[in-house]
């Protein structure tokens, strides 16, 4: 139990720590030491790079997450399958399909 006068809790921080905290903030920030590449970093060229690169790499884990869970399913279909042809027609569709699917929704 605290009584009026005792000291605040540590977890309270004082005024002169923050007001330290935020003059080394805006040390940081100035004009004179700007963060190396920014101009590049900041154009719009590598920023539509980035995103095409992270949509790309998303879009590559689904096929393989695709893959691994059909792979095993298409094996044992063809391994049970009463001829050839009629798994190549089953591709076929799929290929079709996916292909003729919308891209981004």
């Amino acid at each position: 139990m605290t009584r009026p006068g005792d000291a605040a809790p540590a977890v309270l921080l004082s005024a002169h720590a923050v007001a330290a905290f935020w003059s080394r903030v805006k040390r940081s920030t100035s004009p004179e030491k700007r963060p190396v590449f920014l101009e590049f970093r900041s154009s719009n060229v590598f920023v539509v790079f980035v995103v095409c690169l992270a949509i790309s790499t998303d879009i590559l884990a689904v096929c393989n997450a695709a893959l691994f869970v059909g792979s095993p399913i298409a094996g044992w279909y063809a391994d049970r399958a009463p001829s050839v042809r009629s798994g190549c027609r089953c591709w076929l569709t799929r290929s079709a399909k996916t292909s003729a699917m919308p891209r981004g929704t």
